[in-house]
């Protein structure tokens, strides 16, 4: 990889992580708890337990996730994240 490459990937990182940050930013504390836990792997029922909440509770917490990050899926929500969270670790 050449230097303007790296530099125009770590832009790119920088951007995703930025836009992440304010998708976070957004959501409510009960959201963000589900968030937490979906980048864990834990599945809706885990997390219902996990938070004595309901499964429907944690499908509309998830909905909204999906909508903040502007994604319909749990796998490209993890996509969308884990350049951007890992790369600067």
């Amino acid at each position: 990889m050449t230097t303007t490459q790296s530099i125009r990937l770590d832009a790119k990182m920088l951007r995703s992580r930025k836009k992440a940050q304010k998708c976070i930013a957004q959501l409510s504390p009960a959201e963000k708890a589900v968030y937490d836990r979906i980048l864990q792997g834990k599945s809706a029922i885990e997390i219902a337990k996990e938070l004595r909440r309901s499964p429907f509770t944690v499908s509309n917490h998830t909905r909204k996730i999906f909508e903040a990050f502007g994604t319909q899926s749990r796998s490209k929500l993890l996509a969308m994240l884990v350049v951007p969270l890992s790369a600067t670790e």
